[in-house]
């Protein structure tokens, strides 16, 4: 993957799959918590961002994962910056996938 802007104008074709299927690190950002539950049960090495899973949790999966697989809705965002920050991990190494 590239750092690039897709536009498939399509929604529902696999795009966010083959994001969570690749070998990269990948932070995934999406609207709603349905859409953010959905894809974990399609990928269950992802770590689910939501309501209740605090900064610690968020540090301990990325100090204890080798391939991180992050979905979180866009307000999750700033914990999962937060606990990259304490867990002294450039999240900009990592893919960003902002998701419809």
């Amino acid at each position: 993957m590239s750092n690039t802007v897709f536009n498939k104008s399509v929604t529902g074709i696999g795009g966010t799959s083959l994001a969570l299927d690749s070998d990269e690190n990948i932070i995934i950002l999406m609207p709603f918590i349905e859409v953010v539950n959905n894809k974990s049960d399609y990928n269950k090495d992802t770590f689910i961002v939501k309501n209740g899973v605090t900064i610690s949790k968020i540090k301990e999966y990325l100090l204890n994962t080798e391939k991180r697989k992050i979905v979180s809705t866009y307000d999750g965002f700033r914990k999962i910056l937060k606990a990259y920050k304490q867990a002294d991990i450039d999240y900009t190494n990592d893919f960003l996938l902002v998701d419809e």
